[in-house]
């Protein structure tokens, strides 16, 4: 994830900006619903760096990946798909409702352990990993850079749980305490040395 983060980042830089935002509703079985918000400058998206086929993103974006995605992923649905243009900037939002943990990680990449949940002693442990660190050095002009042009730019993430959250390590509550929210600039992301998981956990 790192290194797709990384091309986004400098696609940014050449191109515009770009907000992501991804909602999770999830169910103690494992089934629940996705959403995406993208907020990109419109050039971004003629550029190619993000299109309507394919993208250097590690989520899906145009509605014929969403499609793609859904069709070629059993328990997965895209409920919605939307895009509305604003001026210089273009915001799309995507629903997709998946019936287990292997259809949402589908989302993520493909890449089966992104979320993770589990019951001990009573309670559900949540996992998500929001970075994970590369073998590849990111070096000093690269963090410069980073820091100058992608402060600014964030990378929000939100998961619903079905019960009040009794543990989180990153991030804040809502005020009736099941929806937890966390979020990073993508300078913040680029520049990262270390794996971050994010873990909640609440009664079954």
């Amino acid at each position: 994830m790192k290194k797709l983060l990384a091309i986004t980042a400098f696609l940014v830089i050449l191109t515009g900006c770009l907000d992501l935002e991804t909602r999770i509703k999830i169910e103690n079985d494992g089934s629940g619903r996705v959403s995406m918000r993208y907020s990109a400058d419109a050039e971004l998206i003629g550029f190619g760096a993000v299109g309507e086929a394919e993208s250097e993103l590690p989520l899906p974006f145009g509605e014929r990946e969403f499609e793609r995605l859904a069709r070629d992923t059993e328990g997965l649905t895209l409920r919605s798909y939307d895009r509305s243009d604003r001026g210089e900037y273009s915001v799309i939002e995507a629903e997709l409702a998946f019936e287990n943990l292997e259809a949402l990680n589908a989302v993520y990449a493909g890449r089966r352990d992104y979320v993770t949940l589990a019951e001990h002693n009573g309670k559900m442990r949540y996992a998500q990993v929001i970075l994970e660190d590369s073998v590849e050095e990111i070096g000093e002009e690269t963090r410069a850079f980073a820091s100058e042009f992608l402060s600014e730019y964030r990378l929000r993430f939100e998961v619903r749980a079905p019960a009040r959250i009794l543990e989180h390590n990153h991030g804040e509550l809502s005020s009736d305490g099941r929806t937890a929210r966390y979020e990073r600039t993508i300078a913040e992301y680029v520049t990262a040395e270390e794996t971050l998981t994010w873990q909640l956990e609440w009664d079954r």
